[in-house]
Parts: C-alpha cells; structure tokens; sequence
C-alpha cells in the first residue's frame, strides 16, 4: 500500500543505515464505519470469509437470523459504507449453510458453499458475468474449519477437519486445484508437520505462508510455515526459517502490496489483542503499524490502498487509509 509502503521503505532505509526505525503508529489512524450496520432483514450478522471483488464491491455471507442456519449473499460499494445500503446478491439454487467462503480469481467472483445439510463437501461456485452461478468442483472429501488462498491460479486449502463437528480432531492436509484447469483435479502438497484449524493462508511471490493457526500445541501457535511452490514436489518441505513467528497466536493475516500484515490475535493469557504489525523482510522481523479500535478476530480485506477489517458476527467495518 502506497503510504505505508513509503513507510516501509523509510524503515528500511534507517535499517540500512543501522538505525533504529520509529513506531509507526503516527499519523496512520484507523476509523469507523459505523454506517455499515446489519440490514434490517438480516440479524445474524456476517459469517464465513467475505471479499472484496473486482467490481470494486465488498460481498459477505450472512446468517439469515439469530435462529436460521441458512445462508444470504449481500454486498455493498467500497468506499460508500456510510451511504449506500447494503443489496442483496442471488445464490445458486439450493439451500446453503451460513459458513461460505468469498474469493475474486481471474475476473469472477467465487464462492465455496456448504450444503445446508452438511452432509457432503462444500461446492465451488463461480459466478458467471451473466449473473448465473456456474458449478465448478466439489472439494475432495468433507472438509471444515480450512483456510484458503489463491496463489496465482492455484487455489490452496490447509488445514481443517474431516468433519463438520467442531469438536473433531484437525488434520495437517493441504489440498490444491488449479482453477485454469479445464478438469479441475486435485491434488495433495506435502502435509504441514502439525494439524491445525482456521488458519490464515497467504501467498507472497512462489511462497504459500500458513499462520494464525487453531487446535495445535500451544508452541506451534505462533509460527508461520512456508512453502515453495516452484520446488519440485518431490523436494517441497515446510519451513518456519522463511518468516519468524508472529507476534500472537491465532492472529489474522493479509497481503498488501508484497507485504504481510498480522492483525490481532491473543496473548499468553488468552486475550485478544488490537496489534497490527507488517513484516519487513529486510528487517527480518515485524513492525508495529496503528492498533485496532478495539480487540477482536476481524477479517482482513484491502482495496485502492485501504487496509479493511470486517468485524465477523456483525457488520462494523474498520478501515486504515495510508
């Protein structure tokens, strides 16, 4: 992100100079959107991973209402959080389970949905620029609990559960698809050396980053595993030499502009923390950007330079313009 890229190269250049850089908490401030509040025809505020598309549109699953399982599709314009309100987005036909995830890949708009019956694996649907939902794939097997990312054309599921009962043991698994793939195969990359869920799943250039990771040994909770696509698989191996550990635990992460940002997470004590930090490679560690508003587990999404967190469970809307 332009400004707090300047930032970051400030930084660099001082590092370079063997300085020690100043905090960067100044004057980068995060606001409220406190106009993007629930729509009244849903209340059980946002669920699952929403997104912003390239139509310059953030989309969001919501849970229809405190007491309903199923799923709504809403969206709203970047940018005019405070004056326009939110629409509602068709679905494919069927009933879907509140628990969606929302990626943009190559133009279109995608969706990973669960069947409401959470009997079998979750769909992938892409959303045709006719406004009909095309079925692309099924995942391989019943898969919870994952994260996911898309590096360059290939979509990357890690971590999860075998099953849709949270109380389930996780699985170390990271499963792949190529999206350019006329046939869609999948296939396996090496498994991570511990199971965990609810990951934050990252690609910088050829590298896969998992991090923020749920259900692993306490020891485990704060590193961040790497990946090299562009080995040869029969050579690829996880690394936790490649970026160091994480401030906290069970953070959430986001790429903007070739850097990662970590944003919240818990510390020793199991509180949530409003930290944000960017990881400076040249630096070899992460650099404290403006804290949170408040503590909380939020979602990280950017657009035009703009670092968003989306308050799950709710509609709130953060957002540091740099």
């Amino acid at each position: 992100f332009s400004g707090a890229r300047g930032t970051v190269a400030r930084c660099r250049r001082l590092f370079a100079a063997g300085n020690v850089p100043p905090p960067l908490s100044q004057p980068l401030k995060w606001t409220r959107k406190e106009a993007a509040v629930s729509p009244r025809d849903v209340t059980g505020g946002m669920r699952g991973f929403p997104c912003i598309h390239d139509d310059g549109y953030l989309y969001s699953g919501f849970q229809a209402s405190a007491d309903e399982d199923h799923l709504v599709l809403k969206r709203i314009k970047v940018g005019s959080f405070e004056n326009e309100a939110w629409q509602n987005v068709d679905l494919p036909e069927g009933n879907w389970h509140y628990g969606c995830g929302l990626f943009s890949f190559s133009g279109y708009l995608h969706a990973i949905l669960y069947p409401a019956a959470l009997t079998d694996p979750a769909c992938i649907f892409r959303l045709e620029h006719s406004g009909v939902w095309r079925l692309l794939t099924r995942l391989p097997e019943i898969l919870s609990g994952f994260g996911f990312s898309v590096a360059e054309s290939t979509l990357v599921l890690a971590g999860g559960r075998n099953s849709y009962d949270l109380s389930s043991p996780c699985v170390p698994t990271v499963h792949t698809v190529d999206l350019n793939d006329p046939d869609l195969v999948w296939s396996r990359l090496r498994n991570l050396p511990f199971a965990c869920s609810f990951p934050e799943v990252v690609t910088l250039g050829s590298y896969v980053h998992v991090l923020g990771q749920y259900g692993c040994e306490s020891s485990d909770s704060r590193k961040v595993l790497s990946l090299d696509l562009c080995v040869p698989e029969h050579e690829q191996c996880w690394s936790t030499d490649i970026i160091p550990s994480v401030p906290y635990r069970k953070c959430r992460a986001h790429v903007l502009n070739e850097c990662l940002v970590v944003v919240g997470g818990g510390d020793e004590h199991g509180q949530w923390v409003p930290s944000v930090s960017v990881y400076v490679p040249e630096c070899g560690k992460f650099l404290e950007l403006p804290s949170l508003n408040e503590a909380s587990y939020p979602v990280c999404l950017s657009h035009d330079n703009t670092l968003y967190t989306v308050h799950r469970l709710s509609t709130r809307i953060d957002c540091l313009s740099v």
